[in-house]
């Protein structure tokens, strides 16, 4: 099979990492995979912002939870039967925060995040696209951690890939071909 729709099809989000940092060499493959996206009209209304400081990293996760907490309830249930991590310990997050918050752009950080963890995934790292910091970022301490984190002027949340090397292996999600037309 070819090596690009085996890594597609093997591929699954990790949600529990090793106490390994990564390389340079390995965050340098993360953050180019993220860079070579495609984007719509090749604008990259996007920044890519790597943090591998863990320390950083569990205050994020404690003000992200909390924020969460207080802006969707469930959601933050659902993350404390988890373990109560939103960054599920990872040594290594990206942040991808956007330009404006229009459907391209929104597009163009989703093909991103795809991109590194395909990335992640080829180095043999685990890896997991995270939405949940969203809360943090529209939240009371958004500004705080927008400036803390260095996001240009005026970008928001976009996404986040959390990646490192996986502590459980799981099975990809079953595909769901009952969802699937084809016409011609």
């Amino acid at each position: 099979m070819n090596e690009v729709l085996e890594a597609i099809g093997k591929r699954y989000s990790a949600r529990a990492y090793k106490d390994a940092p990564l390389t340079e060499a390995q965050r340098e493959a993360l953050i180019n995979a993220a860079l070579a996206a495609p984007s719509a009209w090749n604008k990259q209304p996007y920044q890519v912002i790597g943090v591998g400081d863990r320390e950083l990293l569990r205050q994020i996760d404690a003000d992200v939870l909390e924020a969460l907490a207080a802006a969707e309830p469930a959601a933050a249930e659902r993350v404390a039967g988890r373990g109560g991590k939103v960054m599920y310990d990872a040594p290594f997050v990206i942040f991808v925060p956007v330009a404006d918050a229009s459907h391209t752009s929104l597009v163009d950080v989703g093909i991103a995040a795809q991109n590194i963890c395909l990335a992640a995934h080829s180095l043999g790292l685990g890896s997991v696209i995270m939405a949940m910091p969203l809360a943090l970022f529209s939240g009371e301490k958004g500004a705080y951690w927008r400036e803390r984190l260095g996001f240009y002027e005026g970008y928001g949340f976009g996404i986040a890939v959390a990646a490192g090397v996986s502590d459980a292996e799981n099975a990809p999600h079953p595909l769901k071909t009952d969802r699937v037309s084809i016409i011609g």
